[in-house]
């Protein structure tokens, strides 16, 4: 684990060929530094798996550290027995899912207000990022300010992070 503006040359470009990964799928948020906290940018690193793949892992503390967790008395994960009281119209449907999904934490889409607080890594230029799709939403956030080359931008991943149960992250800690 190192600081994130202090890699080498080949990690910021791993960094970057993972960013472009995360963009083909949706997973790529830019930002402007304005946008982030800066005391939450989070550090990456990989596992194996036992089938050879390697895991994603985004170390999260530094946000975590300032997020409540759910009440101990609130349930840990959701059951289908809480499906019991809702009723149903006779025109509707209740669909849902029980499936553990192979890539859960890349498939499930957050939002940006959550995207924002997983900055990842070092400060980038704009340039870096040019013809992607995160760079075009974030032109599209900032019409008004011209995102040139050289401004400074952060990538964030917009999917859930590993190790945090889902209702952890509702309310942030008053500093």
């Amino acid at each position: 684990m190192m600081p994130p503006d202090s890699i080498s040359a080949g990690a910021m470009a791993e960094l970057l060929s993972l960013g472009k990964r995360w963009d083909e799928v949706s997973r790529l948020c830019l930002a402007l530094p304005s946008e982030i906290d800066l005391q939450d940018r989070c550090n990456l690193f990989c596992i194996p798996k036992p089938d050879g793949e390697l895991r994603q892992i985004i170390d999260r503390r530094p946000r975590n550290s300032r997020e409540l967790w759910p009440p101990s008395e609130g349930a840990k994960m959701g059951h289908p027995s809480t499906f019991l009281g809702i009723v149903i119209p006779p025109d509707c449907n209740l669909l849902g899912s029980c499936d553990d999904l192979r890539n859960f934490y890349h498939e499930f889409v957050v939002s940006l207000d959550r995207a924002l607080s997983t900055p990842v890594g070092p400060f980038w230029r704009a340039a870096d990022w040019a013809g992607t799709k995160a760079f075009a939403a974030l032109q599209a956030r900032h019409p008004k300010k011209p995102i040139h080359p050289s401004t400074t931008v952060v990538m964030c991943f917009q999917g859930f992070e590993h190790g945090r149960p889902l209702g952890a992250y509702s309310r942030t800690r008053e500093s």
